[in-house]
């Protein structure tokens, strides 16, 4: 298992290298030895993500040193890593960070400062008409912390701030309940679970009749998921694109996560109304980096982006969103991705030329990449009326023993996807000489689902 010290390194970005070193020295001198064992991991970022643990390194730096002496070097480099981690958290986060300050301030009884911050968060929590669903949370932890002080301030307001705290705490308590019943409502359609009995609990803190800003798109949520309503899903979507959610703020992710997953049912309109939703709400997922982990698109979300794009957009739509994407994938995967996706491109928009020798140029170790090279080369081969059909079958036969050989390498749904792909095809191939019903909704999951859906448009095929 990788060492808590490198698993925070591997994490960093490129710039932050040198954000944490100048932190470091605030912590440290040059000459210690806490500053040269980071100076040589820095040096050697390019190999540690293959590193579990950094024991090798003594040899090299401190070759008289005590194993134990060694391990407390590395303890203290990782406790600092660690308030850099603290610090670089809170360097965006104004509002968490100016309520941290009201407490520090009143601590210290430097009560005038409190205050000053106290009216800043307030002025900041009046001027500001974004959906945040912590904001009466923040807003309870300032009167919080300033009536459970020593801060005259206490006195001076008679029962202000005691009221103030109390009315945002059932303020916050009814937006969570709402919102929890939306997410309990929507995971019992996932996992069939009866959450009744909490949400008639969650339905009771509702019944304070103070309302918030974020009641109204919470209440659209609702009436989106449960009641397929057009107008709310509109008055949702249209407040995502005019920007209109707190940027650091959860709920701006979690709705838009809403919205794109549901919109993809495509329970309003034609494909072409789906296709502009779907065009606007990527970009917009792209622009505020709710796609991104730490500024990556795991491969995850770029496959599914990619299968959007490949059903509904144009080759040249797709090509631009392909030319954009790879640019936040892993540096090693990059170019692989990148061929890859070019290939499906061309592949699902007819233009075959190229498309296989393309894909065997990827020169990625990673099986679950490989096979569905494989299955893609299959259907290529089954589209071309010059295939052998001998070689054809022949070699369906040799992929799934390979599938089947390596099936601890990759996900179990994907084994199982490939395998009915596998499957599937040989079927359809079996329909061109007998008469066979086929039924796609047979082969779940299944692997290369767009190019089933145009070869079998209507799920069902006599041959």
């Amino acid at each position: 298992m990788r060492s808590k010290l490198l698993q925070v390194l591997v994490s960093l970005k490129s710039e932050e290298w040198l954000e944490l070193e100048k932190f470091i020295l605030m912590q440290t001198k040059k000459l210690t030895d806490t500053f040269k064992l980071f100076k040589f991991l820095s040096k050697e970022r390019s190999k540690i993500s293959n590193w579990d643990h950094v024991e090798d390194i003594k040899v090299q730096l401190f070759p008289e040193m005590k194993h134990k002496a060694f391990l407390n070097i590395q303890s203290r480099l990782f406790v600092i890593c660690e308030k850099w981690l603290v610090h670089k958290y809170y360097e965006n986060r104004l509002i968490e960070r100016e309520l941290t300050l009201v407490k520090i301030y009143n601590d210290r009884s430097l009560f005038k400062l409190a205050d000053l911050s106290m009216k800043k968060l307030e002025r900041s929590f009046a001027s500001s008409d974004d959906f945040h669903l912590e904001k009466e949370y923040y807003r309870f932890k300032l009167y919080f912390e300033q009536y459970f002080s020593n801060n005259p301030i206490k006195r001076k307001s008679n029962t202000a701030l005691l009221l103030n705290a109390s009315n945002a705490l059932m303020l916050y308590a009814k937006d969570m309940s709402l919102f929890y019943e939306i997410e309990m409502n929507n995971s019992s359609m996932i996992s069939h679970f009866d959450f009744k009995d909490v949400i008639d609990e969650l339905k009771k803190l509702q019944a304070h009749s103070g309302k918030t800003h974020n009641q109204l798109i919470l209440q659209k949520l609702y009436l989106f998921i449960h009641a397929k309503d057009k107008e709310a899903f509109n008055f949702i979507y249209q407040n995502l694109l005019d920007d209109n959610f707190d940027d650091t703020s959860l709920l701006q992710t979690i709705i838009f996560y809403y919205v794109f997953n549901y919109s993809q049912k495509n329970w309003f309109g034609e494909e072409e109304v789906y296709k502009e939703i779907a065009t606007k709400l990527i970009e917009f997922g792209m622009q505020k980096k709710i796609f991104l982990n730490e500024g990556k698109l795991s491969n995850a979300t770029f496959h599914r982006l990619l299968s959007i794009h490949l059903k509904y957009m144009s080759f040249e739509e797709t090509d631009k969103f392909i030319k954009n994407s790879t640019n936040f994938l892993g540096e090693k995967q990059k170019q692989d991705m990148f061929t890859y996706a070019d290939s499906l491109n061309h592949f699902y928009h007819d233009k075959y030329d190229q498309v296989l020798q393309n894909l065997q140029k990827i020169s990625s170790r990673r099986y679950d990449l490989k096979i569905t090279i494989l299955l893609y080369e299959i259907f290529i081969m089954y589209n071309d009326a010059a295939t052998d059909e001998e070689v054809f079958l022949s070699r369906i036969n040799n992929y799934e023993r390979s599938l089947k050989r390596n099936k601890a390498k990759i996900s179990k749904k994907l084994f199982k996807g490939v395998l009915n792909a596998f499957s599937l095809v040989k079927k359809m191939n079996k329909a061109k000489y007998k008469n066979i019903v086929i039924d796609i909704n047979e082969y779940k999951p299944l692997a290369g689902g767009l190019w089933f859906s145009k070869e079998l448009p209507e799920n069902k095929k006599v041959g």
